[in-house]
Protein backbone atom coordinates (compact mmCIF):
# COMPACT_ATOMS: atom_id res chain seq x y z
CA UNK A 1 0.00 0.00 0.00
CA UNK A 2 2.88 2.31 0.79
CA UNK A 3 4.40 1.66 -2.64
CA UNK A 4 1.15 2.58 -4.40
CA UNK A 5 0.95 5.85 -2.46
CA UNK A 6 4.54 6.67 -3.31
CA UNK A 7 3.90 5.86 -6.98
CA UNK A 8 0.89 8.20 -6.98
CA UNK A 9 2.96 10.96 -5.41
CA UNK A 10 5.61 10.33 -8.06
CA UNK A 11 2.99 10.61 -10.79
CA UNK A 12 1.58 13.85 -9.42
CA UNK A 13 4.98 15.41 -8.75
CA UNK A 14 6.32 14.26 -12.11
CA UNK A 15 3.33 15.67 -13.94
CA UNK A 16 3.65 19.07 -12.28
CA UNK A 17 7.41 19.09 -12.82
CA UNK A 18 6.90 17.97 -16.42
CA UNK A 19 4.50 20.83 -17.09
CA UNK A 20 6.99 23.34 -15.70
CA UNK A 21 9.91 21.83 -17.61
CA UNK A 22 7.91 21.68 -20.84
CA UNK A 23 6.87 25.32 -20.57
CA UNK A 24 10.44 26.46 -19.92
CA UNK A 25 11.78 24.46 -22.87
CA UNK A 26 8.99 25.66 -25.17
CA UNK A 27 9.42 29.34 -24.30
CA UNK A 28 13.20 29.20 -24.63
CA UNK A 29 12.99 27.33 -27.95
CA UNK A 30 10.51 29.79 -29.42
CA UNK A 31 12.54 32.77 -28.24
CA UNK A 32 15.85 31.40 -29.49
CA UNK A 33 14.85 29.40 -32.57
CA UNK A 34 11.41 30.60 -33.57
CA UNK A 35 8.44 28.30 -34.10
CA UNK A 36 9.74 24.84 -34.96
CA UNK A 37 7.77 21.72 -35.93
CA UNK A 38 9.79 19.58 -33.49
CA UNK A 39 8.14 21.40 -30.59
CA UNK A 40 5.00 19.28 -31.08
CA UNK A 41 6.50 16.43 -29.03
CA UNK A 42 6.38 18.69 -25.97
CA UNK A 43 2.61 18.26 -25.86
CA UNK A 44 2.85 14.80 -24.27
CA UNK A 45 6.13 15.15 -22.38
CA UNK A 46 4.52 15.84 -18.94
CA UNK A 47 2.81 12.45 -19.15
CA UNK A 48 6.05 10.65 -19.97
CA UNK A 49 7.94 12.54 -17.28
CA UNK A 50 5.24 11.63 -14.72
CA UNK A 51 5.48 7.93 -15.60
CA UNK A 52 9.29 8.02 -15.41
CA UNK A 53 9.16 9.74 -12.02
CA UNK A 54 6.69 7.17 -10.66
CA UNK A 55 8.91 4.31 -11.83
CA UNK A 56 12.01 5.98 -10.37
CA UNK A 57 10.29 6.48 -7.00
CA UNK A 58 9.21 2.84 -6.80
CA UNK A 59 12.67 1.57 -7.80
CA UNK A 60 14.47 3.81 -5.32
CA UNK A 61 12.03 2.85 -2.55
CA UNK A 62 12.56 -0.85 -3.21
CA UNK A 63 16.34 -0.42 -3.23
CA UNK A 64 16.40 1.44 0.08
CA UNK A 65 14.01 -1.10 1.58
CA UNK A 66 16.17 -4.00 0.40
CA UNK A 67 19.27 -2.34 1.88
CA UNK A 68 17.56 -1.78 5.22
CA UNK A 69 16.29 -5.37 5.35
CA UNK A 70 19.73 -6.74 4.41
CA UNK A 71 21.35 -4.54 7.03
CA UNK A 72 19.22 -6.03 9.77
CA UNK A 73 17.36 -2.87 10.71
CA UNK A 74 13.86 -3.48 11.97
CA UNK A 75 12.46 0.03 11.58
CA UNK A 76 10.97 -0.62 8.12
Amino acid sequence: MKVIGMALLGLIGGFIGGIMLTEIVAVMAVLLLGQQPWLRFLKYSPIWIAVLCAVAVVISYNRTRAKSVAGGRSDV
